[in-house]
């Protein structure tokens, strides 16, 4: 009976924790998808009319703008690039600029080695389950996915409630738990890269898109879960 009972409980755990390491996965893929996605950057400059704020174009704004993606990917050894402004061609990017993408190319490439750990984690923790204890350890792995998802749902409705409410609070918090400085406290006056997300509220889309995004992976994944369950 107390072998039963470890035995349980051991596929419970390892269930729930292979369930939230792919949640984990599935919310900075999301992450990834949204962050990188050149169209959403180009609605966003036509929607905003941020060329002509900028007094530039919107090609020169997608230059910059491929600069700055390229070189968080790692595909790009500086976001420095020149580009005309107001009929004059100008570095688009500051050293104070340079600085803080430095910082958030470090988050993105840690971001990456968690998600595939969190990946690999998963599916050893599900391959393991399958091995040891076959049919059992497919619904256990069922199970500990369905619990996951009570609990990154609870969390993340928590962190959409906040975001709705204050999203600049939001967004403030989450800088000073990424980074150790304050080179992302920009001046919309002399930094452009600020001035390049100003209009209206990009960043709240970005954060509602990744969202979205992450939620509807999850629900087809647990769609998934379900019909296995239903032929378990």
């Amino acid at each position: 009976m107390k072998n039963e009972r470890f035995a349980g409980a051991v596929k419970l755990t390892a269930g729930i924790l292979g369930g939230i390491s792919l949640i984990i996965a599935i919310l900075i893929l999301s992450v990834h998808m949204v962050c990188f996605d050149r169209g959403m950057y180009a609605d966003e400059y036509k929607k905003e009319k941020t060329a002509i704020h900028m007094q530039t174009t919107d090609e020169e704004l997608m230059e910059a703008t491929e600069a700055l993606l390229l070189y968080i990917q790692g595909d790009r050894d500086t976001i420095m690039v020149d580009v005309e402004i107001d009929g004059e061609t100008v570095p688009f990017y500051n050293e104070r600029e340079a600085e803080h993408m430095i910082d958030v190319k470090v988050l993105y490439e840690n971001a990456m080695t968690v998600m595939w750990v969190c990946i690999a984690a998963f599916a050893v923790l599900t391959a393991l389950q399958l091995i040891l204890f076959k049919k059992q350890g497919a619904k256990s792995a069922i199970k500990g996915f369905f619990a996951a998802n009570i609990i990154s749902a609870a969390i993340i409705a928590a962190l959409a409630v906040f975001l709705l409410v204050d999203f600049d609070t939001f967004w403030t918090s989450f800088h000073h738990v990424f980074f150790s400085n304050d080179l992302w406290q920009m001046n919309i006056f002399t930094d452009r890269m600020i001035q390049l997300f100003s209009g209206g509220d990009f960043f709240f889309t970005v954060c509602v898109r990744v969202v979205l995004w992450a939620v509807g992976i999850d629900v087809l994944l647990l769609l998934v879960a379900f019909a296995a369950k239903r032929k378990l």
